[in-house]
């Protein structure tokens, strides 16, 4: 697969990510603009394939972590 065929499929896997998150846990997508992994990549016109890479991996991190951690304190609350 070249260049821009992985992009691609790693931007889409990225969308899925995020939508996964606002289904699941709306209250940290609210705060999506705000990681910094995309961010760095500002001096291109596009992110690179380790950015997008990393930026995957934080949001798959992020998400995991929410559900491990979080959840079950916030469900113990309700």
């Amino acid at each position: 697969m070249n260049t821009i065929g992985i992009n691609k499929s790693l931007m889409q896997d990225i969308i899925l990510v995020s939508v996964e998150m606002e289904e699941l846990c709306p209250e940290i997508y609210l705060f999506l603009d705000e990681t910094p992994q995309l961010r760095n990549e500002v001096t291109e016109k596009t992110p690179s394939t380790v950015a997008l890479q990393d930026y995957l991996e934080t949001l798959k991190c992020q998400l995991l972590k929410y559900l491990i951690v979080c959840r079950p304190i916030i469900a113990s609350v309700e």
